[in-house]
Order: C-alpha cells, then sequence, then structure tokens
C-alpha cells in the first residue's frame, strides 16, 4: 500500500531533485545513470548536462509536483510541529524513474526504461488536443505488447479550457488506465 519495493516511472516536465520530498543527501543524483542506493530517484534520463538540467528545472516544475504526489517523502528534520509529513505522497515508500520530458520521449522509450529497471507504473500527467493523435495508438500498442506494464493518464489537465470534458490522447487509449475527478460535475453554483 506503501509502495514498497515498487518504482514509479514518471514522464512530464524535469524534477526537481532538490526538493525535500525527494532529495537525498547521501547519494547525488547522477543523469543517465542507475542509482540503486539514491532515496527516492533510481534513474533521471536527460539529454545534456547536470547545468543545462539545472537551468531548465523551473520553480514551480509540473513533474516535480506529480513526482512528490505520488512518491515524495518529506526527509524534513524539524518537521515534529509543522506536518509536512501528511503531505507525503501516494506511494511514499516507492521510489522514481524520471523517464524524460514527455515532449521528447515516447512511449517505446518509456517501455524500454520500464522494463530495464523493473518499473510496473508509469505516470502520465499529460495529454494533447490534437485531434487524431499518433500518441493513443503508441501508448495502446505498447501497453498491448507490455501486459507487465500499466500507463496510467491524467483526465481532466485542461479543465479550465474544456470543463469536464478533458478525455484527450492518449488519455482515450483503451489499453490504459485514465484519472480524473468529478468533484465539479455535481457542483451546480445556480441553487
Amino acid at each position: 500500500i506503501t509502495g514498497i519495493n515498487q518504482t514509479i516511472s514518471i514522464l512530464d516536465t524535469p524534477i526537481d531533485f532538490y526538493h525535500a520530498m525527494l532529495r537525498d543527501d547521501n547519494v547525488q543524483v547522477k543523469l543517465n545513470t542507475y542509482l540503486p542506493n539514491h532515496r527516492k530517484i533510481i534513474y533521471y534520463n536527460f539529454n545534456g548536462s547536470l547545468n543545462n538540467l539545472l537551468n531548465t528545472i523551473e520553480e514551480n516544475e509540473h513533474g516535480t509536483h506529480v513526482a512528490g504526489t505520488a512518491a515524495g517523502k518529506s526527509i524534513c528534520t524539524n518537521d515534529l510541529k509543522q506536518g509536512t509529513k501528511y503531505f507525503n505522497g501516494n506511494a511514499p515508500d516507492s521510489k522514481i524513474l524520471y523517464a524524460g520530458d514527455f515532449n521528447l520521449v515516447g512511449a517505446q522509450e518509456l517501455s524500454k526504461l520500464m522494463n530495464k529497471y523493473n518499473s510496473q507504473i508509469s505516470s502520465n500527467s499529460w495529454s494533447t488536443t490534437a485531434p487524431f493523435n499518433p500518441e493513443n495508438y503508441e501508448y495502446g500498442k505498447i501497453a498491448e505488447m507490455n501486459p507487465n506494464l500499466i500507463f496510467i493518464f491524467a483526465a481532466g489537465n485542461d479543465y479550465g479550457n474544456f470543463g469536464n470534458f478533458t478525455v484527450f490522447d492518449p488519455s482515450s487509449s483503451k489499453n490504459i488506465l485514465t484519472i480524473g475527478s468529478i468533484s465539479d460535475f455535481y457542483i451546480n453554483n445556480d441553487l
């Protein structure tokens, strides 16, 4: 239930591995290298140097948010009164395989990384509104060819523009799992 012995693959914008939910003060992250002893990150896929990555990461990076929500676990030692541990991720004992930026890494590379580093769960909190997107087919086919893997996609990342009707590709692929919230669906402010 806590994600122990599990690795969650994240395909999103870059992850800030210095964040307190993901940081390991004893093991430094090395890009494109297997890191079995890091507290959270087992692999960080990035095409460039560490300086390039650090210059790329933004203050409110979506990838950091997604990684923290999935697998974050606070290392704050002065947490007795503030309670940041209450904001740990859904699977705080799991580790993270950062597969790369969703704009640069496709389903085939993602599945290769997942199989190589024994990650059976992929969190993808993104979609595209482009019609007839080939990623729908690509993720559906990769999922069919890898029944040991589950590709989880978000429905609703574009709620501001489309309201409750935001199941876009590849979220609409038949062989992946799509998750969405419907809390606003039943709220009627006119009552």
